[in-house]
């Protein structure tokens, strides 16, 4: 029994974090309060407060544990990159309702979106297989970009937007972009 969690505690945090997840999607971080978690989850200030410190404290977890998985899915692109991809797509959408309520979260510690820029900025040379620049370079920034709107675009379809869907649209922007880029020459 020794290194595992009492259930209790893991179906708190699990009710806890599913009852922000309901609240910031149908308020907004600013307007959540813990009162609000209290009432909704059906706990008392107690309970809450052996969990987390804070509102912001329960945020600033869910959107850590959140960015490290998809930290780790991207980094399974160096393996293989069909498969890495594959495996940040189901991040996203394994719990779509919890990436969306994380998706435009920003507290004083934690920018989800910002956040996940920053990782894909920094995997754009693993994946491109491009020797790394010093600092941020445009097509860095350009990709993060481009993979932030792909991400977006897959998680406000709901279910109706499939891997396969993706690579056909990203096959497409770059057909035409191709053809948008003759213009700079």
């Amino acid at each position: 029994m020794r290194g595992r969690e009492d259930l209790r505690v893991v179906k708190t945090r699990a009710n806890i974090q599913a009852t922000f997840v309901k609240l910031l999607a149908a308020k907004g971080f600013r307007h959540v309060t813990v009162q609000d978690i209290l009432d909704d989850a059906l706990i008392n200030r107690t309970t809450f407060y052996r969990h987390y410190s804070s509102k912001y404290d329960l945020a600033d977890k869910m959107a850590a544990e959140f960015l490290a998985r998809f930290a780790a899915a991207l980094d399974s692109a160096r393996e293989d990159r069909a498969s890495g991809i594959a495996a940040v797509y189901a991040v996203l959408v394994e719990d779509r309702d919890r990436t969306m309520a994380l998706w435009d979260l920003r507290t004083h510690n934690t920018d989800v979106r910002a956040e996940m820029e920053l990782v894909l900025r920094k995997a754009y040379p693993m994946l491109a297989g491009v020797r790394p620049r010093g600092g941020e370079g445009f097509p860095a920034r350009v990709f993060s970009a481009i993979a932030l709107a792909a991400f977006g675009y897959v998680l406000e379809g709901g279910d109706q937007h499939s891997m396969d869907d993706v690579r056909a649209g990203m096959r497409e922007y770059i057909t035409a972009s191709t053809k948008v880029l003759s213009a700079f020459e």
